[in-house]
């Protein structure tokens, strides 16, 4: 946390909306977490990429928020990016490159000690706690990870009127029995075949509206 310096004139105040499919208990300190070790992951690279934090809270009696730098550039959509001739590609993409090889190289505190979300204490000190995403944690190994995470996709189907839970599928009428069986008996035995993976940052939507862009690329 750093103070607003003098000068400032905008800034972001970003206040979570509740009951928005993750787990409102952990969704503050993950993303005060996520953006100090980021910016430590970038310091080689460029750590001016990631907003400064300036003020946050996450208690009954100040409420949910988070008060960060404002960051000045262009949200950038597909189109937009699939109309770029090759050398602005290129431009654009050497500057993206790095920032996601250092957030994948960095070595995270030993006080991280599972998967999962981050958690941020009083005083400052990073460790590990649930997924901000419903799916509890943190887990011993990734594949404990993984079998929470499906267990969860499967569940948050139920509520979306394509699906509905894949229990109403014309050319496959048993498709949800199938599902459930594999989930029961067969999860298990693929998952054995996914190597244990280093702990480190993952950016969860790293997609076009995710970047700003600036004119001078």
């Amino acid at each position: 946390i750093m103070a607003v310096p003098a000068g400032t004139t905008k800034m972001v105040l970003r206040m979570p909306k509740p009951d928005n499919n993750m787990d409102d208990s952990v969704r503050v300190r993950n993303e005060v977490a996520l953006l100090a070790l980021a910016r430590q992951a970038l310091k080689d690279v460029d750590e001016s990429l990631i907003p400064r934090l300036y003020s946050w809270a996450d208690s009954e009696a100040n409420g949910q928020y988070i008060l960060e730098e404002f960051m000045t550039g262009e949200q950038m959509e597909f189109e937009e990016l699939e109309a770029l001739n090759e050398d602005a590609l290129k431009t654009v993409f050497a500057q993206i490159a790095p920032a996601v090889a250092a957030l994948q190289k960095f070595e995270l505190p030993s006080t991280v000690t599972g998967y999962g979300g981050f958690a941020v204490s009083d005083d400052g000190v990073v460790g590990a706690t649930k997924n901000v995403f419903c799916t509890g944690g943190p887990y011993d190994t990734y594949r404990d990870y993984l079998k929470a995470t499906l267990k969860w996709q499967l569940e948050q189907s139920e509520g979306v009127e394509q699906i509905k839970g894949w229990r109403h599928v014309e050319s496959a009428p048993d498709l949800r029995k199938r599902i459930d069986a594999f989930m029961e008996s067969g999860l298990d035995k693929v998952l054995e075949g996914v190597p244990e993976s280093k702990k480190t940052l993952v950016h969860g939507d790293m997609s076009e509206p995710s970047f700003v862009i600036e004119d001078n690329i």
